[in-house]
């Protein structure tokens, strides 16, 4: 695996993590935890990176 996508697999699997976890114990605010977490990894992650 490549170094550089260690941390976004990672940050996904720990938001989908979340999410589910959320779904399991019905509390909205896990659930919208989680999809911040996967948006922040997915979306926020590459456009910081991109002055590197």
């Amino acid at each position: 695996m490549d170094p550089e996508f260690a941390p976004y697999l990672i940050g996904i699997v720990v938001g989908f993590a979340v999410g589910g976890f959320g779904h399991l114990i019905k509390s909205n605010a896990l659930i919208a935890t989680g999809i911040g977490i996967i948006f922040l990894v997915a979306v926020l992650m590459p456009l910081l990176r991109v002055g590197e």
